[in-house]
């Protein structure tokens, strides 16, 4: 059974996340909807630390907050390429100063269908995969998009110093190397092997 809490003022709910909450009700007699008015209840709705259309989903295993600046997904663009948010800053200054003639574009997208079958799945699945990243040789961090496609699978990240933690914890449903700029020692190497005959 899960309870879908609605944190919205009365007559500031934005049409797209009140509809889809509702079809979720619709679709799944499972499913419970109830509202919370942060202007009624503002200790209550101030425990979620989330923005006023935003939405709870709680199961006896767990609760997940799914904030409504969540439920946009933003592409940013330069010169035909797509290019990350603080790209996209730098450009619209360089254009605003007029170092550039190109400006940055940008294009938004509801993904409430997507946010809210994640938190779904986050809080009905009975393990919640661990991703470890290997780090100690100057490795590459994972970009926006990768980080997000990963938290979107309710995925968590994990950072991992196999010199000093000596193995792969039991937990790691994957290790992630990236592109390490130094050696990994010979005991690293033999971690990792293990790991991998464990069927890591």
């Amino acid at each position: 059974d899960i309870e879908i809490t609605y944190i919205v003022e009365a007559g500031e709910e934005q049409p797209m996340v009140e509809q889809l909450l509702e079809r979720a009700v619709q679709e799944n007699s499972r499913i419970k909807l109830s509202r919370l008015d942060p202007a009624v209840h503002p200790e209550q709705a101030s425990a979620y630390k989330c923005n006023s259309n935003s939405f709870v989903v709680k199961s006896d295993k767990r609760e997940k907050v799914v904030d409504f600046n969540d439920l946009t997904e933003t592409h940013y663009y330069y010169d035909g390429s797509e290019i990350s948010s603080s790209e996209y800053q730098q450009y619209y200054a360089y254009y605003q100063y007029g170092m550039t003639q190109t400006a940055p574009t940008s294009s938004s997208a509801f993904c409430g269908q997507s946010a809210l079958a994640s938190a779904l799945r986050y809080v009905t699945t009975d393990t919640l995969p661990v991703v470890y990243t290997l780090s100690g040789h100057g490795e590459l961090t994972l970009d926006e998009k990768l980080s997000g496609y990963l938290e979107t699978d309710n995925i968590t990240v994990k950072d991992l110093k196999l010199i000093s933690e000596g193995d792969v914890p039991d937990d790691a449903a994957a290790l992630l190397i990236t592109v390490p700029k130094t050696d990994l020692s010979e005991s690293e190497c033999e971690a990792i092997e293990e790991y991998v005959r464990g069927g890591g």
